[in-house]
């Protein structure tokens, strides 16, 4: 990868504008490519704020990117994939690596295209297998306005989705790295995603229908037990799909509990009145059960009402 890197941010949410922000900070070319409507300014000047640190940032706004980007932040939910899948397409050379920002079960998870996620297979038509490097991200942001808040950035992990280790993803780590992103090579990344969204299935939703903080749903003895079982099903799916989770439930109750008030994405988005993502984070959990037999009673009474409040949205 070249010294000087052009980035391409197309979903410009707060991850994706955070990472983008401190490639463009470390002096790499980035871009936003406008795909939605309420992006009207010819530039973006966007704050990032991390802890006590302030850093100011411009990044322009294109209607089609010339020259075509060496990276994609693909940062649009998932549920709009489809959609952007022919403008993200038109604007990908050969060789531009395409890094899927999104919760819950990506895209190119597994053999076959999972319904949930890309009805009719168009985004995988859109980006194929070999452009695309798989990404966990665990930090917890926001956005209001200009200001992109990072409560806490853990860490960004990037891997081939073959398993298989790679130069282009250590050129990634470095690229990342150098800018100030805590990025980490993965040689099992499907089954961090799968660890990520084990504590991310039942939580995230909950916050979004009860409207509270994640320290709010783990003080309440009534909510956690529900999380439990929705934990102890997705652990299962995982056994299933070489995706096992070594850790204990209480393990990861206690990493989330470390990461003290917070509001997840989905709480995020009703309070914004956007729509919810449900679909991948929720539904396709699920459908990859009922494909290997196994029972999910949690998770279906979660995806019913996580399903009926996003239609209220609309």
């Amino acid at each position: 990868m070249s010294k000087k890197t052009f980035i391409a941010i197309i979903g410009a949410g707060s991850i994706g504008c955070w990472l983008g922000g401190r490639l463009k900070d470390a002096g790499h070319e980035v871009a936003i490519l406008r795909e939605e409507k309420r992006i009207e300014r010819e530039n973006e000047i966007i704050v990032l704020k991390e802890g006590e640190e302030e850093t100011r940032v411009e990044l322009p706004v294109w209607e089609a990117l010339d020259p075509k980007p060496d990276i994609i932040l693909l940062g649009v939910k998932a549920m709009f994939l489809p959609q952007v899948a022919p403008l993200i397409a038109a604007n990908m050379k050969d060789d531009t690596l395409v890094l899927p920002l999104q919760n819950g079960v990506p895209f190119w998870f597994g053999d076959e295209t999972v319904i949930d996620v890309d009805p009719v297979g168009s985004v995988r038509a859109a980006m194929p297998i070999g452009n695309v490097i798989g990404t966990v991200v665990h930090a917890s942001a926001s956005r209001k306005g200009d200001w992109i808040t990072i409560g806490k950035a853990d860490k960004l992990l990037l891997g081939e989705p073959s398993g298989s280790h790679s130069s282009r993803v250590a050129d990634l780590v470095k690229l990342f790295r150098d800018a100030g992103v805590p990025a980490e090579q993965s040689d099992r990344i499907g089954r961090d995603i799968w660890y990520k969204l084990w504590g991310n299935l039942t939580i995230n939703p909950l916050s979004a229908l009860t409207r509270q903080t994640v320290d709010r749903l783990l003080d309440d003895e009534d909510v956690l037990s529900f999380i439990r079982a929705g934990m102890e099903e997705c652990a299962a799916i995982g056994e299933a799909i070489d995706c096992a989770i070594t850790d204990s439930v209480d393990d990861r109750l206690d990493v989330t509990r470390t990461l003290g008030v917070f509001k997840p994405s989905m709480l995020q988005d009703v309070e914004a009145g956007r729509p919810l993502e449900w679909r991948a984070l929720v539904a396709a959990p699920r459908a990859i059960a009922r494909q290997h037999g196994i029972d999910t009673p949690a998770i279906d009474a979660l995806l019913g009402m996580i399903r009926q409040l996003d239609g209220g949205l609309a």
